[in-house]
């Protein structure tokens, strides 16, 4: 495990933003994984966008969650603004 990533006895997971470093992915986008199974693809990431960022186009290789805790996130499948909680499909193409 990552630092500020642990594991309970009972098998939790916590993940604490304050101790997770920052991952600069370009455009305006920093992210912080929470969770990543590399057997499954399934993840879940703290993300920071700039206003107007963009992300490039890519494929969700597994399932993904995010929560919009301010602003909104504008994709191609309409708006998600503050308070949304979307999990991501399976091999899902999302275009820039």
């Amino acid at each position: 495990m990552s630092a500020g990533i642990t594991t309970t006895p009972a098998g939790d997971l916590l993940a604490n933003i304050h101790e997770l470093e920052w991952l600069d992915v370009g455009g305006g986008t920093q992210f912080k994984i929470l969770r990543l199974c590399e057997k499954t693809g399934q993840w879940a990431l703290y993300v920071h966008m700039d206003p107007g960022a963009r992300f490039q186009a890519h494929r969700h290789e597994g399932t993904g969650q995010f929560f919009i805790m301010s602003g909104e996130l504008i994709y191609d499948v309409g708006t998600a603004a503050q308070g949304t909680y979307t999990k991501n499909i399976l091999d899902r193409l999302d275009p820039d």
